[in-house]
């Protein structure tokens, strides 16, 4: 299976990979942009995105870096554009989930880690992932009954449910070592 490393962590998929989703419409805000440099390009995107309630969160990929929004395409791009020189490989990415609603049904299933546990869904991580636009929920041994525990409780196409070993620590240097993750859907 491919291999992708994200945010550290090495990800063994399939076809469901934590890729940009191409359902996703996305409006190129520089189309000819080619800096990612933080000061000039990043930062002010950044920034202006994390202000709007219609967020969806940012992340670099394929050399270009994506802000996603829940709406108003073409207000954000306008509003990006007056924002950063035409130099930076910045996009704009409709999708369905807000950050604030992401981060609340992350918070909520990671309340109710002990109840999932009891019910036979050995959950060890949960995550909103702005890339799939999803909350991905890392258990260790994906059982029909675990996955049918998870979803009876959450909206199903807001969840990604992974099969993966918990990062473990390394005695000799006291640092956590990326799990292997096994995605099924």
């Amino acid at each position: 299976l491919p291999q992708e490393t994200v945010d550290g962590l090495v990800w063994r998929s399939g076809p469901s990979t934590a890729q940009s989703n191409p359902s996703f419409a996305v409006h190129a805000v520089n189309p000819a942009g080619s800096s990612l440099d933080f000061d000039t390009c990043l930062g002010p995107a950044d920034t202006y995105g994390s202000e709007q309630p219609d967020w969806g969160e940012s992340f670099l990929s394929d050399g270009s870096y994506y802000l996603n929004f829940t709406g108003q395409p073409e207000a954000h791009v306008s509003a990006i554009r007056a924002l950063v020189p035409p130099v930076c490989a910045i996009s704009v990415r409709i999708v369905p989930v807000s950050s604030a609603v992401g981060r609340a049904l992350q918070s909520q299933v990671a309340g109710d880690e002990g109840s999932l546990n009891g019910a036979g869904a050995s959950v060890w991580g949960v995550v909103f992932d702005p890339i799939s636009d999803r909350v991905i929920v890392s258990v260790s041994s994906l059982t029909p009954a675990c996955r049918a525990a998870i979803e009876r409780r959450y909206p199903a196409g807001m969840l990604q449910i992974v099969e993966g070993i918990p990062p473990v620590p390394v005695a000799s240097t006291a640092r956590m070592v990326a799990p292997r993750w096994i995605l099924r859907r």
